[in-house]
């Protein structure tokens, strides 16, 4: 019995874009704020690897900076859409 109301519970959820809309602000800003911090290392990480990959040979290093500029380029498009979706207060 209790697995059936936790289900009709979770229908019941409101939401937003079909996506459960849970916790509060604060919390959705937190999570956002750890998120971001590990874009930026991932960030540097690729910064730092492609001034590295300048003492491989030619063909390494075209390969090292295609793959660092592909892992920076998603990292900002990922802190991007971390903070443009606004939050939704509960209901």
């Amino acid at each position: 019995m209790q697995l059936r109301d936790a289900c009709s519970r979770k229908r019941d959820a409101p939401r937003q874009n079909g996506f459960l809309i849970t916790g509060d602000i604060k919390n959705m800003n937190a999570i956002r704020t750890v998120m971001t911090f590990f874009l930026t290392a991932m960030l540097a990480a690729a910064f730092l690897g492609w001034r590295w990959a300048v003492t491989l040979p030619s063909p390494k290093l075209e390969a090292a900076r295609a793959v660092l500029a592909l892992a920076g380029i998603a990292a900002a498009v990922g802190i991007t859409i971390l903070w443009r979706v606004k939050p939704q207060a509960d209901r």
